[in-house]
């Protein structure tokens, strides 16, 4: 029984791998199979070779642990070359990763009365130091924090399941911009497509050739003329699966990929004329991604296809049953991913030889967009090239292969027992196996969907069950069946939903404006083994570009400049009857505003600026503007903006003297714009009739450097900053805010302030700055996820309504402040003062 077994298993392993072999090699895996199975009947696996051991021993699946594969290397060098062990010990791959040492390092705590001793994490910087993507560490960093005050205040302990899941590998600049850009055109396209989908759905266009790949152009004229189009979209955008088979559609150049048949607009969206349906089964792969998705005629996908994958097609080489081959469809694909493949190999060859460091920038950039459409097209192509599906395709739908993933769990298990990872595309099948969400798109609005997302996590059960869930779930998917199950006895979706009411997000702040550097120190370019630490800020101090100061002349009403006896008329300031001062900056011509065709900025030469927009309406775009003498106009001087008005000298920053002084004195200071307002100081006193009055500061990162501190709470100790006069009141320094400082908004007193009511009412600073002569400071709701375009300010608090941003004046705060009214430990339970 144990043989035949044995043998059954092989074959599903190796699938048609296991028929090509010869039978001596199919009869030596049998045996090696067959005595690590009895051994494993017989209970006589030593304890390093199991799956489960120590605490968490669970002897009904105490599988064998396969080897690392670099270890399963080394010991085959050394039963089949008899290679020594110490010379073994120099192989060595980046992907070892399993470095660190157990946690040793033990605290004594008081936990409900009782003094214990514990374990706590340790450093997360792997010894190796092989290791070193700053953000990267900062998470795990930042993972440590918490759990070690978890640890200590005996929320949790070392039996405590932590579970992780990681959303995207943390890349360098270029590679997060090219994915903002990637997700930012796919966005744009999806716009597109909603457009032509809804201009289907209203028969808008009857006559409409519905195989015109480009029919999106036929219905944008109609869309641009729908008064609430905007609306139109939200409402088409709920509609994912049909902007998706639109996607799809066009890939596939309005052809049915397994019949060679056209598909019409019209029968793309009938259910009974066109599927949706998956190029690899589902039930098998574990793929549920656009790579795996085609749109076919759906009589041949129900009848024909099936649960079969392209290969096993009568018709996929030669025609067959009537329908023509599906290969020479694969060409056009075929070549487009060759073309992405050279495009990716020449981009790779410039950049090498390339030494203009914005070039390069922009190389590399597209370089990481070209690798995000070819391995899309790589992979649609090996769905349709694949003789069976290999095991390795469905693990890469389950297990998280992210270098951080990989770290975060090795350093985990330092301390804890119990450690998963998960990938964040299970999470999400489970938010519908749960009941917690439909087909439609993630609601990231607020960031509460994360707490919902970890409440989902430790849920998940085990590999095995969850595997059996979800081959469940899919094969429901593919019959257009609902599967749900639940987790627990008495379970409900209401368990999960109600996490958005109840939780406080944390945000955490993080300050490095003083923290040290450190650099190592270096002779003829080979470290000397010695460490300079010195003291900085860390920031931008002002804006790298420098700026000018004129006096602007009067114009006339064609733009021509006053002279009076041969100099020219200045204009002058009405209240203070001095002559004006305009800071100027040089830009490229791309950057100026322009609204409605109308140019916005304020162009120092008039009858350039003249020039210039007559050629806007006639139609030339403004990169290919010329100047009087047909010349391109690569740069323009413009007036320098600050806020809703303009940069004045007083505010623009000076930092140094020219080396050859001006015989005008406007211009003998080094001027350019601040870059970072870093503190905002708060004063309050009360006036003769009991009312309180307020003043403040503002400091930027530049006074801060000027002021030679290593604390902004330094601050408090310098006497021009411990109080302020208005109205002949002396109004001492309150409270210091700096950007992600916290406040709770009441609206009459605090006893307003309830635990349901409070977690609506808190919000983070996130800049602050002066309109004119009057203080600003803005405030978003910690709830609020999403981007800045989405969100407007609102200039009064609310209590009655869910407010994400509000921008309110020093008078109007009705506030308790982080730090004198409030604290928010790690776990963020809320600490009063």
């Amino acid at each position: 029984m144990a043989a035949q077994e044995t043998n059954e298993v092989l074959k599903d392993w190796f699938k048609e791998e296991w028929e090509k072999m010869t039978p001596e090699k199919r009869s030596e895996y049998e045996d090696i199979i067959l005595q690590y199975y009895l051994r494993f009947l017989d209970g006589k696996q030593e304890n390093k070779e199991k799956a489960t051991a120590g605490s968490i021993r669970q002897p009904q699946i105490d599988y064998y642990k396969l080897p690392r594969l670099d270890l399963a290397i080394k010991q085959s060098l050394k039963d089949s070359f008899q290679i020594q062990d110490r010379n073994l010990s120099k192989l060595f791959h980046p992907s070892d990763i399993e470095m660190y040492p157990v946690s040793r390092t033990e605290v004594k705590v008081n936990i409900e009365g009782v003094d214990t001793v514990i374990r706590i994490l340790e450093s997360p910087q792997p010894p190796s130091k092989g290791w070193k993507n700053p953000m990267d560490m900062r998470t795990l960093h930042e993972l440590r924090h918490l759990l070690n005050y978890l640890l200590r205040i005996g929320k949790i302990n070392e039996e405590t399941k932590v579970i992780v899941e990681m959303a995207r590998e943390l890349n360098d600049a270029n590679k997060r911009w090219a994915i903002r850009k990637y997700q930012r055109d796919r966005e744009e396209e999806n716009i597109e497509f909603a457009k032509a989908i809804v201009g289907v759905a209203k028969q808008k266009y009857p006559n409409i050739d519905e195989t015109n790949i480009e029919n999106i152009n036929k219905v944008r004229l109609w869309w641009e003329q729908i008064e609430n189009n905007q609306e139109v979209y939200e409402q088409i955008r709920a509609l994912k699966e049909d902007i998706d088979k639109y996607r799809l559609w066009k890939e596939q150049g309005c052809i049915c990929m397994y019949t060679g048949e056209t598909i019409s607009l019209s029968d793309l969206f009938d259910g009974n004329q066109t599927n949706f349906e998956h190029t690899l089964p589902v039930s098998i792969s574990f793929d549920n991604s656009l790579s795996n998705l085609t749109v076919c005629k759906a009589y041949y996908n129900m009848h024909i296809k099936r649960n079969q994958i392209p290969t096993q097609l009568a018709n996929y080489s030669q025609d067959a049953n009537g329908y023509t081959a599906i290969l020479p469809r694969l060409k056009k694909w075929q070549e487009k991913l060759k073309h992405l493949k050279e495009s990716i190999e020449d981009n790779i060859k410039r950049s090498k030889r390339i030494q203009d460091p914005e070039i390069k920038k922009r190389l590399i950039q597209n370089r990481h967009l070209l690798r995000f459409e070819f391995d899309y097209w790589d992979r649609k192509v090996k769905t349709f090239e694949v003789k069976e599906v290999p095991n390795t395709w469905k693990n890469s739908q389950l297990a998280d292969t992210q270098i951080i993933s990989k770290y975060a769990r090795s350093y985990l298990k330092t301390l804890f027992d119990r450690v998963d990872v998960q990938k964040g595309t299970v999470v999400n099948d489970f938010k519908k196996i749960y009941q917690i969400k439909g087909d439609e798109q993630k609601d990231r609005t607020k960031h509460s969907h994360h707490a919902q997302d970890a409440a989902i996590l430790t849920l998940i059960p085990g590999s095995t069950r969850r595997e059996n869930i979800l081959q469940k779930y899919y094969e429901a998917e593919e019959t257009h069946q609902k599967y749900s199950s639940n987790p627990y006895p008495g379970y409900k979706p209401l368990h999960i939903l109600e996490i958005e009411n109840n939780v406080l997000i944390n945000h955490i702040p993080h300050d490095n404006t003083f923290v040290s550097t450190f650099k190592n120190e270096r002779k003829k370019g080979v470290k000397t083994g010695r460490i300079a630490k010195g003291d900085s800020i860390r920031g931008r101090l002002h804006k790298e570009t420098f700026l000018g100061a004129i006096k602007p002349p009067m114009r006339d009403e064609n733009g021509f400049a006053f002279r009076e006896e041969g100099k020219y008329k200045v204009i002058t300031n009405p209240k203070t009857g001095l002559d004006e001062i305009w800071i100027v900056s040089r830009k490229p011509i791309t950057e100026v505003k322009l609204d409605k065709g109308k140019i916005k900025d304020v162009i120092i030469d008039e009858l350039l600026k003249k020039h210039i927009q007559l050629q806007l309406d006639n139609g030339v775009n403004l990169e290919h503007v010329v100047d009087f003498r047909n010349n391109p106009i690569r740069h323009v001087r413009m007036r320098v903006k600050a806020g809703v008005g303009y940069l004045s000298k007083e505010k623009a920053i000076e930092i140094k003297k020219p080396v050859y002084p001006s015989k005008y004195e406007h211009k003998n200071d080094v001027l350019t714009q601040n870059e970072e307002n870093y503190l905002f100081l708060l004063y309050e006193g009360i006036d003769a009739g009991g009312k309180a009055i307020r003043s403040y500061k503002i400091l930027s990162l530049f006074d801060i450097a000027k002021l030679g501190i290593k604390s902004f709470k330094q601050i408090k100790n310098e006497q021009e900053f411990q109080a302020l006069t208005k109205r002949n009141i002396r109004l001492p320094l309150k409270i210091i805010l700096k950007v992600g400082d916290r406040v709770v908004f009441f609206e009459e007193n605090r006893e307003e302030l309830t635990s349901e009511n409070i977690k609506r009412r808190m919000f983070k600073i996130f800049k602050f700055n002066e309109m004119g002569s009057t203080p600003y400071l803005y405030f978003q709701n910690i709830l609020e996820a999403r981007p800045d375009k989405d969100l407007n300010d609102q200039i009064e608090f609310n209590s009655q309504q869910y407010q994400p941003r509000l921008s309110l004046n020093i008078d109007k705060l009705k506030c308790l402040f982080e730090g004198v009214d409030f604290e928010v430990n790690p776990d963020g339970t809320l600490v009063w003062k």
